[in-house]
């Protein structure tokens, strides 16, 4: 690779980084929860999308999704639900507020994995494209 000899060419540049850093890190956007809806886990990428910068662990997911039916009181209905919309693989599509204030379109895919000996909630999360039809909820 070349480097950049104008503004323009650097301005180019950047652009570019800017993109593949940002597709990297969609790509890792992953959020754990435990059956509760509570955050065990969850990747850089995921805290991004999700508009934080701060410790997400033990957080409630409703402080940063809405719609989705994740109760503390309610673990069953919640592995449940899981298990049963992430088994189409479809995504769906949500809401967050950015660290701007922000309201932007997330879209989520669901699954159930084994955590530490117990089932857990994987959230895999995308930025919403416009152009792109997602299951909404």
């Amino acid at each position: 690779m070349r480097s950049p000899e104008t503004n323009q060419d650097a301005h180019s540049w950047q652009a570019l980084l800017q993109a593949q850093e940002f597709c990297r890190l969609e790509r890792d956007a992953t959020v754990t929860i435990d059956a509760h809806g509570c955050i065990t886990d969850y990747s850089m990428a995921g805290a991004h999308l999700l508009g934080s910068a701060e410790n997400l662990m033990g957080k409630p997911l409703s402080m940063f999704l809405d719609h989705l039916p994740f109760g503390h009181n309610t673990p069953g209905y919640n592995l449940a639900y899981a298990v049963f919309h992430g088994a189409d693989g479809r995504w769906q599509r949500h809401t967050t507020a950015a660290r701007n204030g922000q309201v932007i379109g997330v879209d989520v895919a669901l699954s159930s994995v084994m955590m530490n000996g117990n089932r857990a909630i994987k959230l895999t999360l995308k930025a919403a494209d416009s152009g792109e039809q997602a299951h909404c909820h």
